[in-house]
């Protein structure tokens, strides 16, 4: 028998013969949630126990302590948030383990239960989750024929669908190139996948972790308040990564939710299937090389395209411009139409300062609106939407003064009606509790009766410890409150003689005795129902406010999708004014011609004015192909990613460096710069370079 075995069978022995009740109720609980980081809640702290315990002390740098035999360590409820934060950026997933009832009250083992799961990929709380990128889920099923990934983010109700031939030789660099365009932060798969351990390891070494199900979890929907047929969808495959996808999420989101299904489908309404006509198609090198969302030297946005292109103000501006710089436009009429609304920005200047001076005011409303969907917002969540509905009427009312931009906004009207029903409801700064400061005065009478009871508490005390001191004739008698015995009456004991023999005793300490009367106790009952009644009250009221909001979901969705365009184009204006860039000419003749092109990102890092600018013409008869020759460092990496990134932007409705440009439709680029080897895999540079010009 190893070590190793030998600690499992002490861990055996422990868990059936010397284990308290709560620790009982812990690994009942803990055996339908073996994936997850378990926080189970006693009294102030969230405590983790065995295996969990040893695992969250390593990533998060706790005490790793024990009692009984049992390793445990645990972290302060209040401030759960941060310690979640880094289990889930360390990949893990954690399981909410709540008290149901009052342990004071409690007969027996305090009742507990699951009420959240918090994943990597299905966050939708902007605490856990970078704002200006999506944060994507991946449902993959591995079938005989085609393979499907649903690229999700719960966040924001977006969906994209890709589809490959299982069996084709390029099969694995598909999936690897999707996998980098989207990053997901989870992936899960069929079990049939394990079979392609080519694709496993090759998706392993470049950072990505799939978790297995079995192929039947993706065959159909688990749940019977959740179904596909509204989407529309005709493919099998496409149905099995989806029906994954649905089913994980009610497993970790769904919980007790008998609406769960229904929210969902008001969520994910549109699912966008990717098609290489579409869009101009980039495999993962190409991306990687041309450093177009993260730089080679450190994964960062520095020394980008992204980062010469954003000067976003919205969080919605910041994650489209991030998408469409990975998924370049194809579409001759979209992209001329782009270029038209930057123009509108470019050529009004006042326009453009009052628009961008107007979306810095905007919150994230689009992850709002999912949040208000699934029915987690909190109240400051409502107040920042209205806000921000507010200010989309100003934008309305500014961009319907140009007739180019105003086509962005006038098939959608101002949500006046829920504009004033949340500013008629919630409070300026609303808690994230519901303590009686939630909802306005004067919205609802019996919460009003009720708040005054409370208010008037502190004069009763106050007339009480009064009336107190004149009976007994006590001037240093007190009346206090802690959570532990409720309001008291405190009597140094110099004055002991003088306690009358209606006072209830309750305490005694060194100098001082504590009472209290049936006028008091009766007062103090009186204050925690109001108490309690007002925080029910309160949270029932929001959840109708919610209710009627959420109604208002697609059109709140519309208009975010509007903001986020409004945002990208602005930016785009304002970094073409200043960069001294120009409107390209798109055109689908095969003429490519860049006059006094420049390098985006290296001119930005150099200074105006220092970039060697340089030409670009090929075209269909004559220059149909340009080798570029010269010594070291003399740039002609930077001259072929130039004429790359020029192109892109064009592709995705920006102005561009040069003098002037004239950019046909390209369906693909590829780019080939600084190939490496991979010795471990048998490798070298001439091989793989040979492999990738061989895929070209």
């Amino acid at each position: 028998m190893d070590n190793e075995q030998a600690k499992n069978n002490q861990l055996q022995f422990i868990s059936t013969e010397n284990l308290t009740p709560m620790i009982k109720q812990y690994k009942e609980i803990k055996s339908h949630h073996i994936d997850k980081i378990l926080f189970f809640r006693v009294g102030d702290f969230y405590e983790m126990f065995f295996d969990d315990a040893k695992e969250a002390a390593d990533i998060l740098k706790i005490a790793l302590t024990s009692r009984n035999d049992v390793p445990m360590a645990g972290v302060p409820y209040h401030a759960a948030t941060h310690y979640i934060k880094k289990l889930l950026q360390a990949g893990k997933k954690v399981a909410i383990c709540e008290q149901l009832e009052d342990p004071a009250k409690a007969k027996g083992i305090v009742k507990r239960s699951i009420v959240n799961i918090i994943t990597p990929g299905t966050i939708v709380e902007d605490s856990f989750i970078l704002s200006n990128q999506n944060n994507f889920f991946a449902s993959i099923y591995y079938g005989e024929k085609e393979t499907s990934l649903t690229f999700s983010d719960v966040s924001t109700g977006e969906v994209y669908i890709s589809l490959h031939d299982t069996f084709s030789k390029d099969f694995s660099r598909n999936i690897l190139e999707d996998l980098n365009r989207f990053f997901p932060s989870e992936i899960i798969s069929n079990e049939s996948m394990r079979k392609n351990t080519k694709l496993l390891k090759e998706a392993e070494k470049e950072g990505f972790k799939i978790e297995f199900y079995p192929d039947s979890y993706f065959q159909k929907p688990l749940y019977s308040n959740f179904d596909l047929t509204s989407l529309n969808l005709k493919n099998n495959t496409i149905i099995s990564s989806l029906n994954g996808f649905a089913n994980y999420l009610f497993e970790t989101q769904g919980i007790g939710d008998n609406e769960f299904g229904k929210k969902l489908k008001n969520l994910f309404s549109k699912v966008e299937i990717l098609k290489k006509e579409k869009y101009l198609e980039m495999d993962d090198f190409t991306i990687r090389n041309l450093e177009l969302v993260r730089n080679m030297r450190d994964g960062s946005k520095k020394y980008t395209l992204l980062e010469v292109l954003d000067e976003t103000v919205t969080s919605m501006g910041a994650r489209l411009l991030r998408n469409w710089i990975l998924l370049p436009a194809y579409d001759i009429n979209q992209i001329n139409k782009r270029l038209n609304y930057v123009e509108a920005f470019y050529d009004d200047f006042i326009l453009l300062t009052k628009i961008r001076d107007e979306l810095k005011k905007i919150s994230d409303i689009e992850r709002i609106v999912s949040r208000l969907i699934l029915k987690r917002v909190i109240p400051r969540d409502l107040k920042f939407l209205s806000r921000s509905l507010i200010v989309f009427e100003n934008l309305k009312n500014l961009i319907d003064s140009n007739e180019e931009l105003s086509e962005l906004t006038n098939e959608i009207s101002p949500l006046t009606e829920v504009i004033e029903t949340i500013e008629n409801a919630i409070t300026e700064d609303p808690p994230s509790t519901f303590n009686g400061e939630v909802i306005k005065y004067g919205f609802n009478p019996e919460l009003d009766e009720l708040r005054t009871i409370l208010n008037d508490s502190k004069d009763f005390i106050i007339r009480l410890q009064e009336k107190e001191k004149e009976r007994t004739g006590i001037q240093s008698l007190k009346i206090k409150y802690n959570q532990i015995l409720g309001y008291f009456i405190e009597i140094p004991k110099t004055h002991i003689d003088k306690i009358p023999s209606h006072y209830i005793r309750k305490q005694s300490l060194v100098s001082a005795e504590r009472f209290t009367l049936p006028e008091l106790t009766e007062y103090e009952m009186k204050i925690s129902n109001a108490s309690m009644k007002i925080s029910k009250l309160e949270e029932e009221i929001f959840d109708k406010i919610v209710e009627k909001c959420a109604s208002y979901s697609k059109e709140i969705q519309k208009i975010s999708h509007i903001i986020a365009r409004l945002d990208v184009f602005s930016t785009f204006a304002k970094v073409a004014l200043e960069n001294r860039y120009v409107r390209p000419v798109v055109t689908d003749d095969f003429d490519l011609e860049i006059i006094g092109g420049r390098h985006p990102v290296v001119e930005k890092h150099i200074g105006k004015g220092a970039f060697v600018s340089n030409d670009t013409i090929m075209n269909k008869e004559e220059k149909r192909i340009l080798i570029i020759t010269g010594p070291n460092m003399a740039g002609k990496s930077t001259y072929l990613r130039q004429t790359a990134l020029i192109t892109i932007m064009a592709h995705i409705g920006s102005f561009v460096p040069a003098e002037r440009a004239k950019i046909s439709l390209v369906d693909k680029i590829f780019t080939r710069i600084g190939a490496s080897d991979n010795l471990s895999g048998g490798e070298s540079t001439f091989l793989i370079e040979m492999k990738e010009a061989a895929r070209i």
